[in-house]
């Protein structure tokens, strides 16, 4: 008879109560906050050494969060860790759902599955994410209002100079705006 884990079966963890714990702490939390304030950007990030499918993540991420592995590149791409022979997700990045379709994540392969004689620095593989806190929100810039406009049709001088704080320069068809105390225009026949 082979027993896996020892006699005790199925294995009991102890940690597993507090792990939940915790995370339901740490959700209860960022609840709160959200009560407050439903647009909070929350991001929740590092290594949880649990795997994403465990109690105790989905926990943490309850109904409030988006955990960002799990719209990771394919499977075969969606690890943070090599533990005997098996790549493995233990780093998370939990979003609030709301930030979670302006969010992109990349696995970046650079430690786990290399020695310390390759160069790794460690035994994790960092996780990236890119959140655009802007989307939705479209910037209109304001427009540059010119101190002083100019209007030179077939202007045959080598420089022009001009020492104003904003200026509009339309020669012929070409404009140019400068926003610069002095600004120095070498002119050439050719224009």
């Amino acid at each position: 008879m082979v027993h896996f884990g020892g006699p005790t079966q199925p294995p009991v963890l102890e940690s597993v109560k507090k792990r939940i714990q915790l995370a339901q702490a740490i959700n209860d939390f960022i609840d709160e906050g959200l009560a407050v304030n439903p647009d909070l950007n929350i991001i929740v990030a590092g290594d949880m050494n649990d795997f994403e499918f465990t109690p105790a993540l989905e926990t943490l991420k309850g109904d409030i969060l988006t955990n960002m592995v799990d719209k990771a590149p394919p499977e075969q791409d969606r690890f943070t860790y090599f533990f005997q022979g098996n790549n493995q997700v233990l780093d998370h990045i939990l979003v609030s759902n709301h930030l979670a379709d302006v969010t992109e994540i990349d696995l970046i392969h650079i430690n786990a599955n290399f020695t310390e004689a390759q160069g790794r620095a460690s035994d994790h593989d960092p996780v990236l994410v890119q959140i655009d806190l802007k989307a939705g929100n479209v910037e209109i810039p304001t427009p540059i209002i010119p101190e002083n406009v100019y209007n030179f049709d077939n202007y045959k001088t080598g420089k022009l100079i001009m020492n104003r704080p904003s200026i509009s320069l339309t020669l012929g068809k070409i404009r140019i705006l400068k926003m610069e105390l002095r600004y120095l225009v070498n002119m050439q026949n050719s224009w």
